[in-house]
């Protein structure tokens, strides 16, 4: 079906982490599913060890949220 799995959301959110950042834990909620051919407008949060990458449609509403905590 050419739909996005959630493997493919996570390397998509860890194309956005800054270098040189470990990943201790790894969480993602998926709003809803697409195809490989939609357009993904990424968002992304810096905190203190943790980085949060919103993959979301042109008008920002999310497909998918992926957050990554550091040791």
């Amino acid at each position: 079906h050419h739909h996005v799995n959630n493997c493919q959301y996570i390397r998509m959110g860890a194309d956005y982490l800054p270098e040189g950042f470990e990943i201790r834990q790894m969480r993602q909620n998926i709003r809803s599913r697409h195809c490989l051919e939609t357009f993904f407008y990424p968002a992304v949060k810096l905190e203190m060890g943790k980085v949060t990458v919103a993959l979301s449609a042109e008008n920002g509403e999310p497909y998918a949220i992926v957050e990554f905590m550091s040791a």
